[in-house]
């Protein structure tokens, strides 16, 4: 039968160990036949707080105590679930993760719903579950204390008073040295500087990086970072947490180039135009009358004059008098359809 792996190895001595779980599984009672199984949810759940019988096969080496591990649990609700007639479906509702220096904290609400095949009933009860690591399991330590806490309130199943899988040593926990206090300090530094909008591995995150170790170092009168008391590595922390601790990138833009403004039509340019349009709308509409003309050179100038984003003939500037005269074709073209 499986075994927590941060246990597997530990045992204690032998005036304290408990009875093998597979033992206890034997000597369960037999299984129910249709004519004495308990009938309904509650009468089911009763019938398993009555029967169930689960050891402390556990053993916390750094804590000294037996304890009941979840595997004998689960193992043994098996069985009874599986004689009465119950399902467990588990839904897992809010996840919250924190993180402090490199060790990750995870709370988890669940739903267990116990199902009645026989009858249909449901139960469903919410469990909490908290977990912490230092690499990637503490989401699954809060799953595991959540169902565990689950089952043992639900079917009155004594034992622990404290969580083994959440406060027993973390075996991937690093020894604390004033190396690993300093790395911890140096990454939320670094972590600050990105999340200011500064480049990853670009000279000017480098230089905030260490401009923020001297801020340190001057705020709270210390040489360098690499001889940090805990208390100071808590204090140094708060600070690098701070909104301002680290300003801001702002992208350095260029100027752009003033513009040299182009002359508008000279006089004589704008009168060409004036020509240039008139005898173009004669030509394409030979049958409109003297005011139909003068409205269709009205709508002409207006379109050219929207096309070249200027509001008078005159403020036309040189370089774009072949637009303006290919935009006046195009009114005709699109006028004449």
């Amino acid at each position: 039968m499986a075994r927590s792996k941060e246990y597997a190895a530990k045992k204690p001595p032998a005036d304290q160990q408990q009875p093998p779980a597979e033992t206890m599984l034997e000597n369960l009672p037999p299984r129910y036949t249709d004519g004495n199984k308990p009938k309904g949810l509650q009468a089911k759940i009763n019938e398993i707080t009555a029967r169930i019988n689960v050891g402390k096969t556990g053993w916390n080496d750094h804590h000294k105590y037996h304890f009941t591990p979840i595997d004998d649990i689960m193992d043994h609700l098996k069985l009874l679930l599986t004689e009465l007639g119950l399902n467990v479906h588990p839904e897992t509702g809010v996840v919250a993760t924190t993180k402090d220096g490199k060790e990750r904290f995870v709370e988890v609400t669940m739903k267990y719903t116990l199902i009645d095949v026989d009858s249909g009933e449901q139960l469903t009860t919410t469990a909490y579950g908290h977990g912490s690591d230092y690499g990637d399991k503490a989401l699954y330590k809060a799953l595991s204390g959540a169902y565990k806490y689950w089952a043992k309130q639900t079917f009155a199943i004594g034992g622990d008073s404290i969580e083994p899988e959440t406060t027993a040593l973390d075996t991937n926990k690093p020894e604390e040295t004033p190396a690993t206090r300093r790395d911890t300090v140096k990454a939320a530094i670094r972590d600050a500087v990105y999340a200011a909008g500064y480049k990853e591995g670009t000279p000017a995150a480098k230089d905030a990086m260490i401009g923020a170790m001297h801020q340190l170092c001057d705020k709270f009168d210390l040489r360098d970072l690499n001889d940090l008391s805990p208390d100071e590595v808590n204090r140094l922390l708060k600070a690098i947490d701070t909104p301002k601790f680290v300003t801001k990138q702002t992208k350095k833009t260029k100027p752009e180039p003033e513009k040299q403004k182009v002359p508008g039509l000279t006089d004589d340019q704008q009168e060409r135009f004036r020509t240039f349009y008139t005898n173009h709308l004669t030509d394409s509409f030979p049958d409109a009358t003297p005011d139909m003309q003068t409205e269709l050179a009205t709508d002409l100038l207006t379109f050219v004059l929207e096309k070249l984003k200027v509001s008078r003939i005159e403020d036309i500037p040189q370089n774009e008098i072949s637009n303006a005269e290919n935009a006046v074709f195009q009114w005709i073209r699109e006028n004449k359809e």
